[in-house]
Parts: structure tokens; C-alpha cells; sequence
């Protein structure tokens, strides 16, 4: 008679990777568990690193799967180079453990390219979109939602190259797939809204960009409510436009409502709230309100240093 040997860190990482949410938002419905849990995580996945024999493989998929989740709730926290870091690791283990043909590739592909962007290296970022958009395409076909935010990613990285019009035409590709099939009122529509909209007022097309904006915010109050940090990043985007067009007393009222909403939504410490600061700021100023908008400015640079 044989006996299986128990191997508690392998039952730890399965049952932590079985625990965590798997979709991680930016809104916070569940981030308390995620503070509980990320500790454990955490710790789990360095003594796994630091073991000097090789687990069964569902255990190191099990692994990579908690490297990639930990670090895109690190991401929404604003630690994008520790999300990174986490991620990377992830797809390397996933490539080590997996046959070349599996979904969690080109999903992890996905995950590091737009945290690599994040950190500020798109020409680093560009070659793992592209790979992850074509192992999209082989595995889901060319016209899958899947294929649509893989389409977002890599336009939003040759965006900050300044690579404008391609990043349109993958931009209007991507609304044309999550129209068709997700349906024109899906609160997904409206993140691809939102970043065409953002190119379109990168080229300066600000008539399409503004009607492309204000469907965005429509359809992100319509499917989220008022109080979603999701809607208040379409105001963000809405109100800075609105700004560069001359419309500062619209784009003031969009603004401040937009930084009551993530504040409430992520307290007074989270990189997205100073972006949303520094928004208000500059509208302030372009209205004459100077002194107003400096405590905003300094708040800003205060929880970007932190």
C-alpha cells in the first residue's frame, strides 16, 4: 500500500487561489478580502519560490494564478512596480507550466503589457500586446470581446508612443466588436468609448471626441449609479475635454463631482484621486481661482510621493 505524502504549502496555495475574488475592479466591493488575504498570498508564493524541489504542475498553475491576481490588485492600489514585478513572475511560471495553446497565456500576456505600460515603458509593453492580441485572436477568433480589450491594451500603448492613428483604428475596431457583441448599452461599451474618445481629442477631433465622452458617461451612470469610480473616470475625461474647448464652468462642475465620487470610493490616499486632483486644479486655474487650486496641487504631489 503507498501513501501520498500531504504537502501543506501546496494545500495553502490551492486554497488561497480557490479564496481570492478573480476579478479584480477598480471599485472596492472587494477589496476588504483582498487586504485579508494578500498577506498570505504574499507569503505563500516566496516560500514556494524559495523551495529548492519542483511541486506537481496544478500546483504551480495554482501559483502563477495568485502571482497574477495579487499583482493586478496591487495595480489598483497604485503599487505598480511591486504589480509588475508579480506579474511578471506569473507569466513566466504560466509559460513553464502550461502547454502553448492555453487561455491563461494570452491572458497573463495581456495583464504585464498594460502593467508594464503603466510604469512608464511602452516600447517594452508593445511586443507583449501584440503577442497576446494574436494568441487572442487564434484562440477566441478575430470579432470576441476577448480580442476587443486586447485591442484596448495595445491601442492605449501605442497611444503613449504617440502612435495616434493606429491606436484609432484599433480603437474603432475594438467599439465595432464590443457593440456587436455585447450590445450597444453594456457597461463595457463604455470603457471603449472612453479611450476612442481619448484619441479623438489627442488629434484634436473634438466634436467626435466630446460625442463619444458624454455616451460614455451616459452609459457608465446608466449601468453603475452615481457613486461609481468608473462614471467618475468618464467625467474626468469628459471634463478635461470640455476644459480644452473652453467650456471651464461644465468641465469645473464634471470635475469636482468626479473627485467627491473616488474619494469617497477610495479615501484620501489613492494615485487615482490625485490625477482627478490635478484635473481640478487646472480648471480652477484656467478660471481665474489660482489660489484655489494650489492646496489641490500640493495635495496631489503629496499622495504621489507617498
Amino acid at each position: 500500500m503507498t501513501t501520498t505524502q500531504f504537502d501543506p504549502l501546496g494545500t495553502a496555495i490551492a486554497l488561497l487561489s480557490a479564496d481570492v475574488p478573480g476579478v479584480i475592479t477598480e471599485t472596492p466591493e472587494d477589496w476588504p478580502r483582498w487586504e485579508v488575504v494578500l498577506p498570505h498570498a504574499l507569503a505563500a508564493i516566496e516560500q514556494w519560490e524559495k523551495q529548492a524541489w519542483t511541486p506537481d504542475r496544478v500546483t504551480a498553475e495554482h501559483c502563477a494564478y495568485l502571482m497574477d491576481r495579487a499583482g493586478a490588485y496591487l495595480e489598483v492600489q497604485g503599487q505598480l512596480t511591486e504589480a509588475r514585478d508579480l506579474m511578471e513572475r506569473g507569466l513566466i511560471l504560466t509559460e513553464r507550466t502550461v502547454d502553448p495553446g492555453h487561455p491563461a497565456i494570452p491572458a497573463r500576456l495581456h495583464n504585464l503589457s498594460r502593467s508594464v505600460n503603466l510604469t512608464g515603458f511602452p516600447e517594452k509593453a508593445q511586443p507583449l500586446a501584440e503577442r497576446a492580441l494574436a494568441l487572442a485572436e487564434e484562440a477566441h477568433g478575430c470579432n470576441s470581446s476577448e480580442v476587443a480589450f486586447n485591442l484596448i491594451n495595445l491601442a492605449n500603448i501605442l497611444g503613449e508612443q504617440g502612435n495616434f492613428d493606429e491606436a484609432r483604428r484599433l480603437l474603432e475596431r475594438a467599439l465595432a466588436i464590443g457593440e456587436s457583441e455585447l450590445g450597444l448599452s453594456h457597461p463595457s461599451v463604455a470603457i471603449l468609448l472612453n479611450n476612442l474618445g481619448l484619441i479623438l481629442e489627442a488629434t484634436g477631433q473634438f466634436d467626435e471626441a466630446q460625442e463619444h465622452l458624454e455616451r460614455a458617461v451616459a452609459l457608465s451612470r446608466e449601468n453603475l449609479g452615481e457613486d461609481n469610480p468608473g462614471l467618475a473616470v468618464s467625467m474626468i475625461n469628459l471634463g478635461n475635454l470640455l476644459r480644452v474647448t473652453g467650456r471651464l464652468e461644465e468641465a469645473h462642475d464634471l470635475s469636482r463631482r468626479a473627485t467627491d465620487v473616488l474619494e469617497r470610493a477610495y479615501g484620501p490616499d489613492h494615485p487615482e484621486l490625485a490625477n482627478s486632483l490635478v484635473s481640478l486644479a487646472e480648471i480652477l486655474e484656467d478660471l481665474g481661482r489660482a489660489d484655489d487650486a494650489a492646496p489641490l496641487r500640493e495635495r496631489a504631489a503629496r499622495i504621489r510621493r507617498q
